[in-house]
Protein backbone atom coordinates (compact mmCIF):
# COMPACT_ATOMS: atom_id res chain seq x y z
CA UNK A 1 0.00 0.00 0.00
CA UNK A 2 1.09 3.50 -1.32
CA UNK A 3 0.88 6.24 1.49
CA UNK A 4 0.26 9.96 0.65
CA UNK A 5 1.39 12.96 1.82
CA UNK A 6 -1.90 13.71 3.98
CA UNK A 7 -1.60 9.88 5.14
CA UNK A 8 1.89 10.05 6.00
CA UNK A 9 1.08 13.66 8.21
CA UNK A 10 -1.49 12.10 9.97
CA UNK A 11 0.23 8.88 10.76
CA UNK A 12 3.39 10.78 11.98
CA UNK A 13 1.09 13.45 14.20
CA UNK A 14 -1.02 10.49 15.72
CA UNK A 15 2.72 8.89 16.53
CA UNK A 16 3.79 12.16 18.19
CA UNK A 17 0.71 12.21 20.37
CA UNK A 18 1.78 8.47 21.70
CA UNK A 19 5.54 9.86 22.52
CA UNK A 20 4.37 13.21 23.92
CA UNK A 21 2.15 11.26 26.60
CA UNK A 22 5.31 8.57 26.68
CA UNK A 23 7.55 11.70 28.12
CA UNK A 24 4.48 12.70 30.42
CA UNK A 25 4.63 9.38 31.92
CA UNK A 26 8.30 9.51 33.08
CA UNK A 27 8.37 12.86 33.84
CA UNK A 28 5.77 11.62 36.51
CA UNK A 29 7.96 8.14 37.23
CA UNK A 30 11.24 10.00 38.09
CA UNK A 31 9.61 12.95 40.11
CA UNK A 32 11.21 15.51 37.68
CA UNK A 33 9.59 17.65 34.91
CA UNK A 34 11.20 16.04 31.24
CA UNK A 35 11.47 18.24 27.79
CA UNK A 36 10.68 16.10 24.90
CA UNK A 37 12.07 17.41 21.60
CA UNK A 38 9.75 17.29 18.62
CA UNK A 39 9.38 13.22 17.77
CA UNK A 40 10.91 12.38 14.01
CA UNK A 41 7.87 9.53 12.90
CA UNK A 42 8.79 7.98 9.68
CA UNK A 43 6.51 4.95 7.96
CA UNK A 44 9.20 2.74 7.15
CA UNK A 45 8.94 0.05 4.72
CA UNK A 46 9.46 -3.57 6.67
CA UNK A 47 12.12 -4.78 4.06
CA UNK A 48 14.21 -1.39 5.57
CA UNK A 49 14.54 -2.11 9.01
CA UNK A 50 16.46 -1.81 11.28
CA UNK A 51 16.84 1.55 11.78
CA UNK A 52 20.45 3.26 12.07
CA UNK A 53 22.82 2.80 14.73
CA UNK A 54 23.31 -0.78 13.90
CA UNK A 55 26.59 -1.36 15.73
CA UNK A 56 25.81 0.02 19.31
CA UNK A 57 23.80 -2.05 22.02
CA UNK A 58 19.98 -1.84 22.19
CA UNK A 59 17.78 -2.99 24.96
CA UNK A 60 14.54 -3.64 23.19
CA UNK A 61 11.53 -4.85 25.31
CA UNK A 62 8.67 -6.35 23.20
CA UNK A 63 5.34 -6.06 23.27
CA UNK A 64 2.32 -8.09 21.78
CA UNK A 65 -0.64 -5.79 20.92
CA UNK A 66 -3.82 -7.31 21.71
CA UNK A 67 -7.28 -5.20 20.66
CA UNK A 68 -8.31 -3.98 16.84
CA UNK A 69 -5.12 -3.79 15.49
CA UNK A 70 -3.19 -6.95 17.11
CA UNK A 71 0.81 -6.62 15.74
CA UNK A 72 3.78 -5.60 18.09
CA UNK A 73 5.35 -2.45 19.66
CA UNK A 74 9.00 -2.48 20.52
CA UNK A 75 10.80 -0.10 23.42
CA UNK A 76 13.89 0.61 21.92
CA UNK A 77 17.07 2.39 24.38
CA UNK A 78 20.56 1.80 23.88
CA UNK A 79 22.41 0.33 26.20
CA UNK A 80 24.19 2.50 28.05
CA UNK A 81 21.17 5.20 28.56
CA UNK A 82 19.17 2.06 30.01
CA UNK A 83 22.06 2.33 32.69
CA UNK A 84 21.37 6.40 33.28
CA UNK A 85 17.54 5.71 33.60
CA UNK A 86 18.86 2.99 35.75
CA UNK A 87 20.59 4.64 37.98
CA UNK A 88 17.96 7.98 38.05
CA UNK A 89 15.50 5.48 39.15
CA UNK A 90 17.17 3.51 41.67
CA UNK A 91 20.49 5.08 43.02
CA UNK A 92 22.93 2.56 43.96
CA UNK A 93 21.30 -0.45 42.53
CA UNK A 94 23.96 -1.58 40.60
CA UNK A 95 27.79 -1.11 40.37
CA UNK A 96 28.81 1.80 38.41
CA UNK A 97 31.76 0.12 37.13
CA UNK A 98 29.97 -2.98 35.75
CA UNK A 99 28.78 -3.35 32.17
CA UNK A 100 26.57 -6.43 32.83
CA UNK A 101 22.55 -6.15 33.55
CA UNK A 102 21.06 -8.07 36.44
CA UNK A 103 17.85 -9.42 37.14
CA UNK A 104 17.20 -6.06 39.07
CA UNK A 105 17.60 -3.58 36.45
CA UNK A 106 16.11 -6.13 33.65
CA UNK A 107 13.23 -6.00 35.58
CA UNK A 108 13.32 -2.09 36.07
CA UNK A 109 13.47 -1.33 32.64
CA UNK A 110 11.15 -3.68 31.25
CA UNK A 111 8.76 -2.01 34.13
CA UNK A 112 9.85 1.25 32.61
CA UNK A 113 8.83 0.18 29.18
CA UNK A 114 5.52 -1.08 30.09
CA UNK A 115 4.61 2.10 31.79
CA UNK A 116 5.61 3.93 28.49
CA UNK A 117 4.27 1.50 26.06
CA UNK A 118 0.69 1.50 27.58
CA UNK A 119 0.37 5.19 27.71
CA UNK A 120 1.68 5.70 24.53
CA UNK A 121 -0.34 3.15 23.32
CA UNK A 122 -3.45 4.38 25.16
CA UNK A 123 -2.81 8.01 23.79
CA UNK A 124 -3.24 6.83 20.32
CA UNK A 125 -6.24 4.40 20.35
CA UNK A 126 -7.95 7.21 22.03
CA UNK A 127 -7.52 9.25 19.27
CA UNK A 128 -8.57 7.10 16.84
CA UNK A 129 -10.91 5.18 18.87
CA UNK A 130 -9.45 1.54 19.11
CA UNK A 131 -8.23 -0.73 21.99
CA UNK A 132 -4.77 -1.39 21.87
CA UNK A 133 -3.43 -3.63 24.71
CA UNK A 134 0.23 -4.40 25.31
CA UNK A 135 1.11 -7.46 26.79
CA UNK A 136 3.59 -8.72 29.38
CA UNK A 137 6.81 -7.61 28.15
CA UNK A 138 9.54 -9.85 26.89
CA UNK A 139 13.11 -8.19 27.07
CA UNK A 140 16.17 -9.11 24.45
CA UNK A 141 19.60 -7.18 24.46
CA UNK A 142 21.69 -6.98 20.77
CA UNK A 143 22.89 -5.15 18.06
CA UNK A 144 20.18 -3.66 15.69
CA UNK A 145 20.82 -5.88 13.16
CA UNK A 146 20.57 -9.04 15.80
CA UNK A 147 17.48 -7.87 17.11
CA UNK A 148 15.93 -7.52 13.35
CA UNK A 149 16.58 -10.64 12.48
CA UNK A 150 15.31 -12.23 16.52
CA UNK A 151 11.95 -10.30 16.06
CA UNK A 152 11.12 -9.41 12.23
CA UNK A 153 12.30 -12.17 10.41
CA UNK A 154 9.44 -14.78 11.21
CA UNK A 155 6.46 -12.07 11.79
CA UNK A 156 4.41 -13.49 8.69
CA UNK A 157 1.83 -11.69 9.73
CA UNK A 158 3.67 -8.51 9.78
CA UNK A 159 2.13 -5.59 7.45
CA UNK A 160 4.03 -4.01 4.67
CA UNK A 161 4.50 -0.66 6.98
CA UNK A 162 5.51 0.20 10.13
CA UNK A 163 5.72 3.30 12.47
CA UNK A 164 9.19 4.34 14.03
CA UNK A 165 9.07 7.26 16.59
CA UNK A 166 12.03 9.07 17.82
CA UNK A 167 12.70 11.50 20.04
CA UNK A 168 15.21 12.96 23.15
CA UNK A 169 13.67 13.27 26.45
CA UNK A 170 16.16 15.32 28.52
CA UNK A 171 15.93 16.96 32.23
CA UNK A 172 18.81 18.84 33.54
CA UNK A 173 20.64 15.43 34.60
CA UNK A 174 19.28 13.05 32.28
CA UNK A 175 19.21 12.67 28.29
CA UNK A 176 18.10 9.94 26.48
CA UNK A 177 17.02 8.78 22.98
CA UNK A 178 14.13 5.91 22.88
CA UNK A 179 12.45 4.68 20.12
CA UNK A 180 9.10 3.06 19.25
CA UNK A 181 8.49 0.80 16.41
CA UNK A 182 4.73 -0.37 15.57
CA UNK A 183 4.25 -3.49 13.73
CA UNK A 184 0.69 -3.27 12.67
CA UNK A 185 -0.32 -6.84 11.23
CA UNK A 186 -1.89 -7.18 7.80
CA UNK A 187 -3.92 -4.08 7.45
CA UNK A 188 -3.20 -2.53 10.21
CA UNK A 189 -2.25 0.68 9.26
CA UNK A 190 -5.55 0.34 7.07
CA UNK A 191 -7.32 0.48 10.03
CA UNK A 192 -6.24 3.49 11.33
CA UNK A 193 -6.68 5.71 7.81
CA UNK A 194 -9.78 4.45 7.88
CA UNK A 195 -10.56 5.57 11.61
CA UNK A 196 -9.01 9.18 10.73
CA UNK A 197 -10.83 9.40 7.95
CA UNK A 198 -8.00 8.73 4.69
CA UNK A 199 -9.25 5.86 3.49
Amino acid sequence: MKLNNIQLDALKELGNIGSAHAATALSKLIHKNIDIDIPVTDIVNRDHLPPANRGKVFICIEFVIFGEIPGKNLFFLEKKEGFKLIDTLIPNIRQKDSDELDETTRSTIQEVASILTANYLGAMGEMINLLLIPSVPKFHIGTMNELNNRIFANIEEMGENVLVIKTTLRDQDLKFSPFFILVPYENGINIILNKLGLV
